[in-house]
């Protein structure tokens, strides 16, 4: 049956009435214009209609009159939360929590802090599923838990709680649908998640919905449409290598080699690896030196890459895929000169300017982090490990000078962040609060890039302070896409004493790297009846 444009408006107005009834916000309709209910029941409405980022304009401009209204702060958290910002969504569920800690509201508040600090999980969800079993029809309650669903790998259950919220919501808020879509994709159902992906890309046309339905049309292996859908969120995302990477391996899926070329090269200088999509394309186009040299690149920074080894053992007729290696695979660190970082040039009326060559130090960088990327780094000699302290020192000294200004790039807070961490791993002093002080600055200005989020997280891992703060940015990361990071949470769950918890994210992270035998062998452990493993940091 087809309805006419009018009878349809009708019914989303119909339907967004009935749920503001349903919901515990919306209960006052006869509320004075510009109440605090009127404007609840106006953001209800909003995000309904599908509109959540006007729902939360409206919040902005609402709290600043009616900062300590219990309802309103609930709804501003719910929606931050919905956006996995765990840190922004905290002291806003806290607010919710002091200003009546017995509402519906404070419960739901306090059950979601002690999910989000990660404090007797099993035991706070199920306290969290009672709230909503008591309240069926309160669609804020049952949004929260299928958002926790996700960050726990409850993959299922978050799909059944999503369902039944859009039989209410129609058409429902832009990260109902973002999510949704997740646990789709997660679940193997990648043509149903498509449909969401649409309907993401359709309310919130941004950078991050763009990069979401790519990846869907890429696990669907319809490459044309994956690379449109890049194309349009690299504009928005820039900076983002990820989204560059998988860009260049949708149009060299679609055999459009020439044009992936410099978005594989972007994306390198971006940090992500995209070096055996850069020698595949060379290779395709009869490239074969420059293809050489792409897949040395990709054994070098990942010994474990059969494809591009293979593919250089074809190219050079069984010659050895990478140099100075012993005959383990062992790449000895050594050394680069520093200097050449900082290009100086002299003008025609002879003025001197200098530069600073950012993809040089994202090679000396990755020479680093092949032996010092976790703590304690991994070096054969002590000479080794000296070369590695002093490089890394001078790096990080370069980079404050040119990266303590406030002024100071973005790809230059990111990596002198990455620098710091390594430094830190490497015993180098002060490099830990340097690092900590760069990651958040470049998380402030970019809070949903998947390799800030992702590393901050590896590197908070790393220190017995950091630990509780880790999980938050590890599971951002892990929803932007970064695989590594269910890995890295697992981890981290070890070393909180949550075996359980690290073996269903093991068994995630393996689902999407399911060639990745190290994690098979320790969720085997994991599996074992009496199996126990102790893990900590001492740093």
């Amino acid at each position: 049956m087809r309805l006419c444009d009018r009878a349809l408006r009708l019914l989303v107005a119909t339907l967004a009435l009935t749920l503001v009834s349903m919901s515990p916000a919306g209960a006052a309709q006869d509320a004075p214009l510009g109440s605090a209910r009127a404007i609840e029941r106006d953001v209800l409405e909003h995000l309904a209609g599908g509109r959540q980022s006007k729902a939360e304009e409206v919040l902005e401009h609402a709290l600043r009159d009616h900062a300590d209204d219990q309802g309103l702060v609930f709804l501003n958290a719910c929606c931050t939360r919905s956006r996995f910002d765990v840190a922004q969504a905290r002291p806003l569920f806290q607010k919710v929590v002091a200003l009546d800690a017995a509402s519906l509201q404070g419960q739901c508040a306090a059950e979601m802090l002690q999910l989000d600090s990660g404090i007797a999980v099993a035991a706070h969800f199920d306290a969290l599923s009672a709230l909503v079993d008591a309240h069926p029809e309160d669609v804020l309650l049952r949004w929260m838990i299928a958002v926790q669903c996700r960050a726990l790998d409850r993959n299922e259950e978050g799909v059944a709680h999503y369902r039944r919220l859009l039989r209410t919501w129609q058409p429902g808020p832009s990260l109902v649908h973002q999510t949704y879509g997740n646990l789709l994709s997660e679940l193997g159902q990648h043509e149903a998640a498509l449909v969401e992906r649409k309907l993401t890309v359709e309310q919130e046309p941004c950078g991050w919905s763009l990069k979401s339905l790519g990846n869907t049309l890429r696990q669907l292996e319809r490459y044309e449409e994956a690379s449109d859908a890049y194309a349009r969120a690299v504009e928005l995302l820039p900076k983002d290598g990820k989204c560059w990477a998988n860009y260049a391996w949708s149009l060299m899926k679609a055999k459009r080699y020439e044009e992936a070329l410099p978005k594989a090269e972007r994306a390198t200088q971006l940090g992500a690896n995209a070096w055996l999509c850069w020698g595949y394309c060379l290779q395709s186009l009869g490239r074969k030196d420059e293809a050489i040299a792409k897949y040395r690149e990709a054994v070098r920074l990942d010994p474990d890459d059969g494809f591009s080894r293979k593919k250089l053992e074809e190219l050079e007729g069984g010659a050895p895929a990478a140099s100075a290696t012993a005959d383990d695979g062992y790449l000895a660190y050594a050394g680069n000169d520093v200097t050449k970082l900082l290009g100086t040039h002299t003008d025609a009326e002879g003025q001197e300017s200098h530069d600073f060559d950012l993809a040089f130090a994202e090679r000396v960088l990755a020479e680093l982090s092949a032996h010092a990327r976790n703590y304690p780094p991994e070096f054969r000699s002590d000479d080794e490990c000296a070369l590695a302290k002093r490089d890394a020192g001078r790096l990080a000294d370069l980079l404050h000078i040119v990266t303590k200004e406030a002024d100071a790039t973005d790809e230059l807070l990111f990596l002198s962040a990455r620098v710091n961490a390594v430094a830190h791993n490497l015993d180098i002093e002060g490099a830990g609060e340097r690092a900590g002080t760069y990651f958040t600055r470049f998380l402030a200005r970019n809070p949903s890039h998947p390799q800030g989020n992702y590393q901050y997280g590896v590197f908070l891992a790393s220190t017995a302070t950091g630990q509780p703060m880790a999980g938050n940015y590890l599971e951002r990361a892990a929803v932007l896409g970064v695989d590594d990071a269910y890995y890295s949470l697992a981890m981290l769950s070890l070393v909180q004493g949550d075996q359980e918890k690290a073996a269903k994210q093991l068994e995630t992270y393996l689902s999407k790297k399911p060639g990745d035998e190290q994690a098979a062998k320790l969720l085997e452990v994991l599996r074992l009846k009496d199996g126990k493993l102790k893990v900590k940091v001492e740093r």
